[in-house]
């Protein structure tokens, strides 16, 4: 891994996409409080041949936050995501 940032995002929930193969959009319901939760994971290649995993979580139709970390390479991206993907489904997201 070599860097990481946090940023602050305006606007998330239902209001942005997530195309392509290399993106996952979470939800998780809390059935006690009717909380809808989303967790976002994509993979993007950045411009020296090194990978982002962006991901992007909060309450849906509310602000949220975004994290990047980046790697190497393409298959250390993908350990990555595969392992915060299994991670989530643990807690209950799908």
């Amino acid at each position: 891994m070599l860097k990481t940032t946090m940023l602050p995002l305006d606007s998330l929930g239902d209001n942005f996409s997530c195309d392509g193969p290399d993106c996952m959009y979470l939800t998780q319901m809390n059935k006690a409080s009717t909380d809808r939760r989303f967790y976002r994971i994509d993979l993007l290649p950045g411009l020296f041949g090194d990978w982002a995993l962006v991901r992007e979580w909060g309450k849906v139709g509310r602000a949220g936050q975004t994290r990047t970390d980046w790697y190497q390479d393409e298959a250390e991206a993908k350990d990555a995501r595969f392992a915060l993907h299994m991670k989530k489904a643990k807690v209950g997201y799908d």
